[in-house]
């Protein structure tokens, strides 16, 4: 089991899970073993977070060169690319500021895009990053005079894949050491990711 002393991830139990017990045996249990917990629905027990400036784990990595073409235009070609080869992304949206409100001339695009003039904002949107599309770009045409206009890009995916290796091996009742039946959802996601 995952421990707190990975290293990578920080990890914290639920209140009434016995903390001690889970740092040394990798177990959760309750602290009283007289209740329960919850039955018919989802009770999230373990929580775990990763903060660095590492970018080794980062899982999408993002390129932006904004070039200006001429007085007022500026191309601007985006690349991401995904070097964690069992990692699935779904749902991943790229919003890039451009500053102004003037449309986009979109180049060649990976993927769909679309234009909120209100907000000035490309959105890039990829249903599936995985291993057979690891790498994608997104190249486009807007007036700016302004590099920094593109900045901070930011990013939002979802995952059913995990980094941490946390997984449920089995539920046994307390009373008696029996197995129960149980189900388990897994899901990642960004909270905050963005490229400055």
């Amino acid at each position: 089991p995952a421990t707190a002393s990975d290293g990578v991830f920080s990890f914290n139990t639920h209140p009434k899970v016995n903390k001690a017990m889970y740092e040394q045996t990798g177990l959760l249990q309750l602290k009283d073993t007289n209740k329960g917990f919850p039955s018919a629905r989802p009770v999230g027990i373990l929580k775990w977070t990763h903060s660095g400036t590492s970018d080794d784990l980062v899982p999408l990595k993002i390129n932006c060169w904004p070039e200006e073409e001429s007085r007022g235009q500026m191309n601007v070609s985006i690349e991401y690319s995904m070097d964690v080869p069992h990692m699935e992304l779904h749902d991943v949206c790229i919003c890039i500021p451009l500053g102004t409100t003037s449309s986009p001339s979109v180049v060649s695009a990976d993927g769909n895009y679309k234009h909120n003039s209100s907000t000035g904002e490309l959105k890039w949107e990829i249903d599936l990053i995985d291993a057979s599309n690891a790498s994608g770009s997104l190249e486009f045409n807007v007036q700016q005079n302004d590099a920094d206009a593109f900045f901070p890009i930011s990013v939002q995916f979802a995952s059913q894949r995990l980094y941490c290796s946390v997984d449920v091996v089995s539920v046994n009742a307390v009373e008696g050491n029996t197995p129960m039946v149980y189900g388990i959802t897994k899901g990642m996601s960004s909270d905050e990711y963005s490229i400055n």
